[in-house]
């Protein structure tokens, strides 16, 4: 069947309210596939260019071959849901809060934009012969991860994030809730930094973490769980852009390392600057000790994001 493809209206609204982040981008490469629509376009014409795009590469796909059309139109709307910051994402910027803003005394967020306007993300989908869907959101560079004084604006470059990726079943059920793994490498003291080192060739190892993380929420939306919240979205834009504004006219200071990621300027665009209808609850970190305490906090920095 060829033609567009139409999302059952309450996912469309989700996505668009929710989970728009991967629309405006404009392309995904699928199994090694490079397909786009045009993300210049309205809300809805992006949505409907990415449908169409994407479903019609599934159908393409061998492994594929004989999944009911349903399905495939659902796997666009959990793809969307699967990588964007309001389900899975929010998680991230929450553990790097926890491993780096709470030491710091600073908001932690991620780069998604180099000085020159060039996009650092990348999204990517491969679909097994077990029908399975490998999602991966990768980053380009070094010296992604910024930590950003309150106070001061002060904005210091932290760590490098290089993907962050999951998988589920094409045929997904209802409660089916994914791990993230997330690869990353944030900076330490020198002290810490010379025994990684020192470890490092000992073991033959790399010194970077691969954490996990797996939200509350199931990856399947119903219609008992959307909510129809987008009345929030103008004053968490605005208290991004009132954030953003205070960021850029700090100094920025990159801390001395073997990475090559000490940049002057971290003036452009972080992960997310216009976070859509963030839900804390959604958030389940997976640590030993302090995981109420840090959840409590998060929930302080977001309300006081909210109010400026």
């Amino acid at each position: 069947m060829v033609g567009q493809v139409h999302l059952p209206p309450q996912l469309a609204d989700e996505v668009l309210c929710q989970y728009a982040d991967v629309l405006r981008v404009g392309c995904v490469t699928v199994n090694n596939q490079h397909i786009s629509w045009d993300n210049s376009a309205s809300n809805d014409a992006q949505l409907q260019g990415f449908c169409d795009s994407f479903v019609g590469a599934l159908r393409r796909l061998p492994q594929l071959r004989g999944v009911p059309d349903d399905d495939l139109i659902q796997a666009a709307h959990w793809f969307c849901k699967s990588v964007s910051i309001n389900y899975a994402l929010a998680e991230l910027l929450a553990l790097l809060q926890q491993r780096l803003g709470e030491r710091l005394g600073a908001m932690c967020s991620v780069r998604t934009c180099g000085p020159d306007g060039r996009v650092l993300v990348e999204y990517s989908l491969r679909v097994t012969e077990e029908r399975r869907m490998l999602v991966r959101v990768s980053w380009k560079g070094t010296g992604n991860i910024i930590c950003c004084n309150p106070k001061t604006a002060k904005r210091t470059v932290s760590g490098t994030l290089s993907y962050v990726e999951t998988e589920f079943p094409i045929a997904l059920e209802g409660a089916f809730r994914p791990t993230y793994g997330i690869r990353m490498r944030l900076k330490k003291s020198k002290r810490s930094q010379l025994m990684s080192k020192v470890v490092s060739t000992l073991t033959g190892r790399k010194n970077a973490q691969l954490e996990e993380v797996s939200p509350n929420a199931p990856l399947r939306s119903t219609s008992g769980t959307f909510s129809n919240s987008c009345c929030r979205l103008q004053g968490v834009v605005a208290a991004s852009a009132s954030l953003s504004a205070a960021s850029s006219q700090g100094t920025s200071t990159a801390a001395n390392s073997d990475e090559s990621d000490a940049e002057e300027g971290v003036d452009e665009d972080v992960l997310f600057p216009m976070p859509l209808v963030f839900e804390p609850r959604t958030v389940k970190m997976h640590t030993s000790q302090g995981g109420n305490s840090h959840r409590r906090e998060s929930r302080r920095h977001l309300d006081a994001l909210i109010k400026l």
